[in-house]
């Protein structure tokens, strides 16, 4: 029977009108869909005004639900900490019909001009999850008042805004990682310390450069702040995924008692000692021949990227402060040294988390436990990135 005959068929034809009228309200309703949650805001933007650089300012809009279900939101700053929401914290709900005043200052310590910075809205309304608002304000600088706080600062107080600015989880879950991949990975000790030490340089050249201004305008870049936050939830995922393996070769190993099916396998040293000695030279031959040069550039690139990322989250006063001084001729070498002093205390918290975890993975003690308790190293070792990753979705960038 011809196929022209069931085309002629009336539920045939009728199956097609319904599917083509179901596209065709999906794509109107798509089109013609009003938010129930919208703001008292004009293009949802708020232009604060003038304000000289260091002062405080406090600015507030509502949030309103036009719709007949209650919704649920929750206010957000992503990665400056310029904005700070002083009132509905954390996830409230609004009535059908009502409004939520959302109060909250923005400092306007270290800017100059035009300044823009998102407040984010999250609701629980389909089709409306995200609401973007704009706040922005003209930040006046006067050279006196950065010459004055500047007068103000003392070796000690630089010293120790670098350390509380130098304590960062981001960082620190890198470098946890760096030295555990190396140490499973059989590579020797001069190399982790190799890479640890790229990365830790990259990070302190970083911020030196940050300081000189070279990289002032990417405060300005929006992308920068969703990279900020994109960067935390992946690194959380990545330590997630490594408490993950941790687990299974928990498991595996309780199992089966057998390291070669293990994902991240033991220290090349402790495999050296339950091994014979011609499968010892050849582990160390191997062992020689291993590429450092792509695990520098990872190193680097990383300590990099970490900092430029920290732009948003430390530094806020320091920095632009000891930054501008830089063109004042006269304090010009004391800006260099509180810069160097600054930079310095900011990469100590990370040579502390190397030595701890490089001396931890790599001593005899380290080596003694794992050979005769590896299943147990496996736990806590999954518990450290878990905890890890539990701490960076808590920064949140």
């Amino acid at each position: 029977m011809p196929k022209s005959f069931f085309k002629k068929l009336p539920f045939v034809q009728g199956y097609k009108c319904v599917i083509i009228l179901f596209f065709s309200l999906f794509f109107l309703s798509s089109f013609v869909y009003a938010a129930n949650i919208t703001t008292d805001l004009e293009d949802n933007r708020l232009y604060l005004g003038e304000v000289d650089e260091g002062e405080v300012l406090t600015g507030s809009f509502l949030v309103v639900n036009n719709g007949r279900l209650p919704v649920r939101i929750s206010v957000e700053v992503l990665g400056c900490s310029c904005l700070d929401v002083i009132s509905t914290k954390g996830k409230v709900e609004i009535s059908p019909e009502d409004s939520r005043k959302i109060i909250f200052n923005f400092n306007a310590s270290g800017f100059d001009g035009k300044v823009s910075k998102p407040l984010y809205i999250y609701t629980n309304e389909k089709g409306n999850s995200v609401i973007k608002i704009e706040i922005s304000v003209d930040v006046a600088v006067k050279s006196e008042t950065f010459i004055r706080r500047f007068l103000n600062f003392s070796s000690l107080t630089v010293l120790t805004a670098g350390l509380i600015d130098g304590i960062n989880p981001c960082a620190f879950t890198v470098m946890v990682f760096f030295i555990s991949f190396l140490t499973f990975a059989g590579y020797r000790k001069k190399d982790m310390v190799v890479v640890g030490g790229s990365f830790i340089l990259a990070t302190y050249i970083t911020y030196i450069l940050i300081g000189l201004g070279l990289f002032k305008a990417v405060r300005s870049l929006e992308f920068f702040t969703y990279f900020s936050r994109i960067f935390y939830f992946i690194t959380a995922g990545f330590a997630f995924v490594l408490a993950a393996i941790n687990i299974y070769d928990f498991w595996i190993y309780k199992k089966t008692k057998n390291t070669e099916k293990l994902l991240i396998k033991l220290p090349v040293s402790i495999k050296r000692r339950i091994q014979n000695t011609i499968r010892r030279e050849l582990i160390k031959d191997k062992e020689e021949n291993k590429s450092l040069f792509p695990l520098i550039i990872a190193g680097l690139s990383c300590g990099f990227i970490i900092s430029i990322k920290e732009l948003f989250c430390s530094g806020q006063l320091y920095l632009p402060t000891i930054a501008y001084i830089l063109k004042v001729q006269q304090l010009k070498m004391r800006a260099i040294l509180y810069l160097l002093l600054y930079n310095f205390m900011f990469i100590v918290p990370l040579i502390g988390v190397f030595v701890l975890t490089f001396f931890g993975f790599t001593s005899s003690g380290f080596e003694k436990i794992a050979r005769t308790h590896l299943g147990g190293v496996k736990l806590a070792t999954a518990f450290v990135f878990f905890g890890l990753g539990v701490v960076l979705l808590i920064f949140k960038g």
